[in-house]
């Protein structure tokens, strides 16, 4: 009898451990809408910071996972605009969200859309300049006028060189020019909305946020 009341001692003492630590709520997989509060740009020297805030709390069943002010820190890792029409490209790289009161914990985000109409997101989450038609027409334009001129040039230069050669001629010359030409890059102002998902690694945080979280540490 005794070893029995022990037993449902302890089982009752289990239970009531596991009712005091839970439930928990994981971030996997749920969404959220922030704005950015800094401008990014694939100009940016590689592993600058940005922030972004959650503007609206990030909910649960029946309760907030997230509170309203919520700021998300990363860096960015970009690749500049080259020649031969390659563009840039930006991938964001989310470090630490902070809470309203101070703390902070670790954040595993992906990027999934961003509100803006001069780039667009692939699947992998890389922000890439959308083409302009203005940059196209500048590019066909240009191209056509320098193989007019160098057509021009060397049916001049030269009696002796053919009409198909110089036609020739005139088309390397607007093929070398699209070649020099670079891509655009990727800028996103300040103030823009991006989509953003909490990967497989987030935080598993207790209804109300009542863990103990890491102190965040001193601004330099």
């Amino acid at each position: 009898m005794q070893f029995k009341l022990s037993t449902i001692v302890v089982l009752i003492l289990s239970g009531l451990a596991v009712g005091q630590s839970s439930p928990m709520s994981s971030l996997e997989g749920k969404s959220a809408r922030l704005k950015l509060i800094s401008a990014i740009s694939s100009k940016l020297p590689r592993d600058s910071r940005f922030q972004a805030r959650l503007n609206e709390p990030l909910e649960g069943v029946g309760h907030a996972l997230l509170p309203q002010g919520t700021l998300f820190e990363g860096h960015v890792d970009p690749t500049p605009a080259r020649r031969m029409i390659r563009s840039g490209s930006l991938r964001l790289v989310f470090d630490r969200m902070v809470l309203p009161d101070g703390t902070h914990w670790p954040a595993n985000l992906a990027l999934t859309s961003v509100q803006y109409q001069k780039v667009k997101t692939d699947a992998e989450g890389t922000i890439r300049p959308k083409r302009s038609k203005k940059r196209l027409l500048f590019q066909i334009g240009g191209a056509l006028l320098i193989a007019k001129v160098a057509d021009d040039i060397s049916e001049v230069a030269a009696a002796s060189v053919t009409k198909g050669f110089a036609r020739f001629i005139g088309l390397g010359a607007a093929a070398g020019f699209v070649l020099l030409q670079k891509g655009g890059e990727v800028k996103v102002p300040e103030g823009t909305d991006i989509e953003v998902m909490f990967g497989r690694d987030s935080e598993l945080l207790p209804m109300g946020l009542t863990a103990s979280p890491q102190p965040a540490s001193p601004q330099q």
